[in-house]
Order: C-alpha cells, then sequence, then structure tokens
C-alpha cells in the first residue's frame, strides 16, 4: 500500500516469541522442528518467506551494513575489492554494482540503479557512469543482442557506443540460480541495506505450484545472478598508483 493509502496506521508484525501464551520451551520445541527455510515464516512471523520463494534465506541474514573507518565514517568498499556489474534491459531495467572479496570469495552489491518503461540506454549508461560502472565489465542479458522494441538497433552496440564494458552474460537460469542461492545459504553473497530495490524483489522473488520462476519483480534478480555467474570477469578499478596517500595501501577503502 502507498503512503497516503497508510495514513496513520502501521503494520507490525508479530512472531512466537510475542505470543505470552508460549513459553520459550515450546517456542524452541516448534522452532528445531521446523525446516530452516519456514523459520522466518512460521516462527517470526514473516509473510515474505513462504514455501514458494526461490531464496529460502531470511532478508536480515543477507542484509550488509556499511563499514566503518577509524573516524567513524561511512565507507564502502575496500579499494582489493574487484568490480562487475549486472545489467537487465528491456521495458524494466536493472543494474546492480557487485564488489568481489577474491580473498574470502565473498560477493557484495554494493549499489543498484532502477527504471521503468524504455529508457534510452544513453540515460541508463549515464547512471551506471555515475557509480563507476564504465571502469569495469558488466555482464548483460545476452538477448540484448537482438533488436530493441523501440528503434531496431541492437542494444549491447548501443551500450558500448556509451563506453560501457557490456558483455554477453551467462543466462543459465538454474544454474545462475544455485551459484546465488549457495552463496546466499553460507554467507558469501550479501547485499548492502541501501539497495532497497534489490532487497525487495529478494522478498518477492517466487515459483509457481509447477516449479517455474514467475517472470515478475525478477529484473533485478536476473541481473544478479549475471553478474555472479561473470565473477571471473571481475577486475580492480583503482591502482596503487591512482590513489591518494592515505589510501597507499591496497587494504584501504574508497567509495563506490
Amino acid at each position: 500500500m502507498s503512503d497516503q493509502e497508510w495514513g496513520g496506521r502501521a503494520q507490525i508484525t508479530a512472531g512466537m516469541v510475542n505470543a505470552p501464551h508460549l513459553s520459550a520451551e515450546a517456542v524452541k520445541e516448534q522452532r528445531d522442528k521446523t525446516p530452516e527455510y519456514l523459520r522466518a515464516a512460521v516462527i517470526d512471523g514473516d509473510p515474505t518467506m513462504g514455501a514458494g520463494n526461490v531464496y529460502q534465506v531470511p532478508r536480515r541474514d543477507i542484509e550488509y551494513d556499511y563499514i566503518r573507518n577509524t573516524h567513524g565514517k561511512y565507507i564502502d568498499v575496500p579499494a582489493h575489492w574487484k568490480r562487475i556489474g549486472g545489467l537487465d534491459v528491456g521495458k524494466y531495467t536493472a543494474f546492480v554494482s557487485l564488489a568481489y572479496d577474491t580473498d574470502n570469495d565473498t560477493i557484495y552489491v554494493v549499489d543498484e540503479y532502477f527504471t521503468t518503461g524504455f529508457t534510452p540506454p544513453a540515460v541508463i549508461s549515464a547512471a551506471i557512469r555515475h557509480r563507476k560502472g564504465d571502469k569495469y565489465p558488466i555482464m548483460i542479458d545476452p538477448a540484448s543482442n537482438g533488436r530493441n522494441a523501440i528503434d531496431g538497433r541492437a542494444l549491447i552496440v548501443e551500450y558500448r557506443k556509451e563506453k560501457l564494458d557490456v558483455r554477453p552474460a551467462d543466462n543459465t537460469v538454474e544454474a545462475g540460480i544455485h551459484a546465488c542461492w549457495e552463496r546466499f545459504s553460507t554467507g558469501r553473497l550479501k547485499i548492502f541495506k541501501h539497495c532497497t530495490s534489490l532487497l525487495k524483489e529478494y522478498e518477492m522473488y517466487q515459483r509457481n505450484l509447477d516449479g517455474k520462476i514467475l517472470k515478475k519483480n525478477d529484473h533485478g534478480m536476473d541481473a544478479l545472478r549475471y553478474g555472479v555467474m561473470g565473477r571471473k570477469f571481475a577486475k580492480l578499478i583503482y591502482q596503487t598508483s591512482d590513489l591518494k596517500d592515505e589510501y597507499k595501501n591496497p587494504y584501504d577503502f574508497r567509495r563506490f
């Protein structure tokens, strides 16, 4: 519901621990016999984590807070993390910027850009460049090498004209989902908390009764798996010679 529809009302979620008639032992017993992927729905009362969700890891477990430096200011991405992007284009466009900590084999979604309608590639490219997306490869839906419904031109060509290093992604759906699922469930794929559009999609990304992916609320999820599957192409965007004096140590941090 929109803010206007809510007015002065609020939504409150209550779980078993909030029920005064249930003892701690009863809650623990129920938790122990509930499959892990359903615990958020059954125990905590989170309606978004139902049996149809593609990724059965609670949102709170995949969200990542900013890192703080010694001065107490928020900083974002260590300079030694490699970078890769994922881009899903069409009537709706989603771009995600990934940082790959190869030392710990962990991927972080550090930024996002979503737009609706057939937005021109030049506009989308400008938004991506603003997020330093022109400094690293971007894995794009290989179908984009076909023709754009607006003007009949190949979208990959159009994005390359905008000086973006776009490359056809591995679009094997189930393999990509499995790679993301494995990382989510082992703590090796995290999403920065400010990427609210992607996190919202994460909660709504579902299968139908036949096990097929529902083709809605999936543009960011598609862009995410393109980036994850293309992680071998990730590259450093800062060299030691480019860093200011206070960032000479390659394990110091830089903005997005």
